[in-house]
């Protein structure tokens, strides 16, 4: 809001390959250069509100069950308001439960549960993409950064970790492309064993620093164990 008109800053819309965000207010395009899904800091709000004397987050939801509070039935879509917390927990795609409000109309009131929907990986289904996501979210350390980074989202990829700590690109095919393709993970396995291993890297797409802070989980191939855990900032 300006005086008594409403504008609008910036939309979040769904595409083919995830989201994308349209800054229609290009004062402020600079914050989301190259990001997928809108995340708005205290610091990004306070600049808005130099301009604008309210600002306002909106959600747009496809409905389950009914919304007998707003008279919106299975199936239909609806924009409730939420707070800036709500919003920036919410992604494109996202499988929600939420609890609206009696008094206000149209209006998020708390969020019950969210289930992420993570983006695919070429080389494995959606149902092993889940359950490594899953298997990563056990370990303290990824535990640790989700509560930190509201914003946090994950990728998967595959190697062959040595027994020795070092880290072998392969193919779709798990053969190792050629051992000129080499990293360290400045460790070695918990059990000093050679792995097959999925890769689940956390990272948090917005960062309010200049330097990022990552999480990767090495899990076996073939047994789903954890075999070694990298955090990074």
């Amino acid at each position: 809001m300006k005086g008594d008109t409403s504008y609008t800053i910036l939309l979040n819309r769904p595409t083919d390959n995830g989201s994308w965000i349209i800054v229609k207010d290009k004062d402020y395009e600079k914050f989301f250069k190259g990001e997928k899904n809108a995340f708005i800091s205290k610091s990004i709000e306070d600049e808005m509100r130099k301009k604008y004397f309210d600002i306002k987050y909106l959600v747009s939801i496809r409905l389950d069950s009914k919304d007998p509070i707003n008279g919106i039935d299975k199936g239909e879509v609806l924009t409730y308001f939420v707070s800036r917390e709500i919003f920036n927990k919410m992604k494109i795609g996202d499988r929600v439960k939420f609890e609206v409000s009696r008094s206000e109309k149209c209006m998020i009131k708390r969020l019950i549960q969210i289930e992420k929907i993570y983006p695919k990986t070429v080389g494995h289904t959606d149902d092993e993409a889940q359950k490594l996501v899953e298997i990563s979210k056990q370990h303290p350390s990824v535990k640790k950064y989700l509560e930190i980074h509201h914003n946090a989202t994950c990728d998967i990829r595959r190697v062959y970790l040595a027994s020795d700590g070092m880290v072998y690109q392969v193919d779709k095919h798990w053969k190792i492309k050629d051992f000129g393709s080499v990293a360290s993970i400045g460790g070695k396995p918990v059990d000093g064993k050679d792995h097959y291993c999925w890769v689940v890297h956390w990272y948090d797409p917005t960062p309010e620093v200049g330097i990022d802070h990552i999480v990767d989980v090495y899990i076996d191939r073939d047994s789903y164990d954890i075999v070694f855990v990298q955090e990074a900032w």
